[in-house]
């Protein structure tokens, strides 16, 4: 993948969890509160929400490398604005991620289902900053023309 922006390759996988894991969260978390299903199977939720943070932190990198390419072809506020968007989504995904895991050591059962709700209440906002971060990148790339800087010979520095 030499010659390749790094960044688009990871950040689809932040974007997917973001949106999926809600849903996920909030059936897990109500089967467990109606006592249909075992608590530990909440791992499964505590497990997607460290995969989110983890991927989301590490696009949050990669984008600042691929950032510094288009820079120089792109105003940097445009950038930032993307930039800013993922950092959003980074802080909480890892909020989510100290909810959820909350919701599974927690051992009393109304301390639990609280941190389950807050985890899925958490999960709809990290949704809704994943397709704003995703929008931005799309901006970037579809009205700014940011591939082009992988088209292009790198500039020297």
């Amino acid at each position: 993948m030499e010659g390749l922006p790094t960044h688009p390759v990871v950040v689809h996988l932040p974007l997917v969890l973001a949106v999926l894991l809600p849903l996920v969260s909030g059936a897990i978390g109500y089967a467990v509160w109606k006592g249909r299903a075992s608590g530990r199977l909440w791992a499964w939720v505590v497990a997607g929400h460290f995969v989110l943070f983890a991927s989301a932190g590490a696009a949050s990198l990669l984008g600042e490398a691929d950032a510094r390419r288009i820079q120089t072809r792109i105003d940097a506020d445009v950038v930032e604005v993307h930039e800013a968007e993922g950092h959003r989504l980074l802080f909480a995904s890892g909020i989510t991620f100290a909810l959820a895991l909350a919701g599974l050591v927690l051992q009393r059962p109304k301390q639990r289902h609280t941190a389950m709700a807050a985890t899925f209440a958490f999960g709809l906002a990290c949704a809704a900053l994943g397709v704003l971060a995703g929008r931005g990148g799309a901006v970037l790339v579809y009205q700014h023309g940011a591939a082009a800087a992988w088209s292009e010979p790198a500039p020297a520095d």
